[in-house]
């Protein structure tokens, strides 16, 4: 069992290029992730690898986890 549901990556990484009020080419530019792949990984259709996963935290200013859909535990 993956320790991930691409359908919520997804969505946290939508939800959190909506709070930084980025296009999906203004986060591509930013982060150096191209556009397409950006694209794919907003559909579910791939989950980024460690590289991509902190260069969006980055270019988003949140962290890997908030992408990934992990909260700490309580």
């Amino acid at each position: 069992m993956s320790g991930f549901d691409k359908d919520a990556v997804a969505a946290c990484l939508r939800a959190e290029r909506a709070r930084a009020g980025m296009s999906q080419g203004e986060l591509a530019e930013k982060s150096g992730v191209n556009v397409t792949t950006i694209s794919a990984y907003e559909r579910g259709d791939m989950v980024p690898g460690a590289g991509n996963l902190f260069a969006l935290a980055d270019a988003l200013g949140c962290t890997p986890n908030d992408i990934m859909g992990w909260k700490p535990a309580a």
